[in-house]
């Protein structure tokens, strides 16, 4: 494909009739399309020749935030003040106050973590394993001599910076018939143009040839940095999964970032791409230990475990309804309704305000979901794929759900049709609370934790080699 190729297609995925969900085919197109046009145009700024790697790795942030605004995007020129750092999870343009608590956000984190630079700056020096985002995991890894686990370090970069990159860049923009393309150009955050070199200058490098970046999450404009520019200089980038999706899913974006950034990604057991390496799964066992660190008492004979709402209340709502109204009383006295956590701007236990049944406890925000999961006898997950029902499964914790994906790998289709057959997983939440009210749920789930197929998920999806 052409450059002038790439701009009309680009131009028709960010049209008003396609489809840029995270789960899409449509989404990862225009994402590599995307991409590959910031790379050529920042390097045309920053009168470099960096990679395609590189580019995805520093600008993700921005693409992510501005997918969202594509409809706003397509109308007017945009001809604001780019922000200092891309403003995520925004439909709209944020406004003046959301760009002051973003700044404001970059700032307190700095002074939490300006002392951390130095220490990074030595293990830098003095190992080649380095460890990103997985503070607070049980990594055995770790333990060796030659690896670090980096804990985070926000760098503030602020200033006037270099304005001559910004007339470069809008000249550019400029130059496109595509009023979406030139407007995502010209929203290109300060931090990516105007003071690019400060945040290039903010790294140094050692020996990068004999590192290997073992990246769990990125949280940090240093971490990206420190990524894409160790491996632009011959470092190895290996991804691990910290979620669900993987695997299940034919199209996740997540899944498309990682496989095309890195050399090799640690799956939590399954194979299904060229640079798959079936590993195991950290983030489980962390849950793990602290399932066994909780008191073992059931306090609730069902938790009720939602998904993110998002414009779903009325969805979420009628379908909580019949589980109460049809639930037996006799035998589900006490019910625990756990929100999903939004943001520490959104409170997720306010949005079930509704329920209104004595019988139920939502749960505060940010309590502990393994001292739930650990007080509950049995627990509904009110979408699958879930983290959670990874997370149960790995602790053989009794647990069913509702299946929604529509688009499964082949991997994961017999473990589904296992899982419909037994009971675990049900397509609507008629079945799923028949299912409840027949259940002698000791008797079930001694016979399923035992069954090949239940045992042959567990080593496939949420393996634990490494932890026993």
């Amino acid at each position: 494909m052409n450059h002038s190729e790439r701009i009309k297609r680009i131009s028709e995925l960010a049209g008003e009739n396609s489809d840029l969900d995270s789960f899409s085919a449509e989404r990862m197109e225009f994402s590599e399309l995307l991409f590959r046009e910031l790379r050529t145009v920042l390097n045309e700024v920053h009168g470099m020749n960096a990679s395609l790697r590189f580019w995805k790795l520093i600008a993700e942030d921005h693409l992510l935030a501005e997918v969202l605004r594509k409809d706003n995007l397509r109308e007017d020129v945009w001809s604001g003040n780019p922000e200092w750092f891309a403003v995520v999870n925004f439909s709209n343009f944020p406004t003046t106050r959301e760009k002051i608590r973003n700044v404001g956000g970059h700032v307190y984190r700095f002074l939490r973590t300006r002392k951390v630079k130095a220490k990074i700056e030595r293990q830098l020096k003095d190992c080649d394993e380095i460890y990103i985002g997985f503070n607070r995991l049980p990594v055995p890894e770790a333990k060796d001599k030659n690896a670090a686990i980096i804990n985070r370090h926000y760098p503030f970069i602020f200033g006037k910076g270099k304005k001559k990159k910004r007339e470069v860049l809008n000249k550019i923009a400029n130059q496109y018939e595509s009023r979406f393309l030139g407007n995502i150009m010209r929203r290109i955050p300060k931090i990516y143009v105007e003071n690019f070199h400060k945040l290039y200058e903010a790294v140094e490098l050692y020996n990068p040839k004999e590192k290997t970046f073992h990246v769990h999450l990125t949280d940090s404009l240093f971490e990206t940095m420190m990524i894409a520019k160790y491996t632009e200089e011959g470092s190895k980038l290996i991804w691990y999964q910290h979620g669900c999706y993987y695997g299940e899913v034919v199209h996740k974006y997540r899944g498309y970032f990682e496989h095309s950034t890195g050399d090799l990604f640690r799956t939590w057991g399954y194979r299904d791409h060229e640079i798959d390496e079936p590993w195991s799964a950290y983030k489980l066992e962390a849950f793990k230990q602290k399932l066994r660190a909780t008191s073992p008492k059931k306090s609730y004979e069902l938790m009720i475990c939602y998904s993110a709402i998002g414009g779903k209340k009325k969805k979420v709502k009628k379908a909580t309804n019949y589980i109460l109204k049809e639930l037996d009383p006799a035998r589900f006295k006490n019910i625990l309704a756990r929100p999903r956590p939004v943001n520490s701007r959104v409170s997720a236990s306010k949005q079930f305000d509704f329920i209104s049944d004595e019988r139920v406890t939502v749960a505060p925000d940010g309590s502990s979901i393994a001292e739930q999961v650990s007080a509950s006898a049995i627990v509904l997950q009110m979408r699958v794929p879930s983290t959670n029902f990874l997370e149960c499964i790995y602790c053989d914790q009794p647990v069913i759900g509702l299946l929604d994906n529509d688009q499964p790998t082949e991997i994961i289709k017999p473990y589904y049709s296992f899982f419909l057959s037994a009971g675990i997983l049900h397509r609507n939440i008629e079945s799923a609370v028949e299912f409840l009210n027949k259940l002698d749920l000791e008797i079930w789930w001694d016979k399923v934790i035992k069954r090949i197929e239940y045992q042959e998920y567990k080593r496939t999806f949420v393996n634990s080699d490494l932890f026993n």
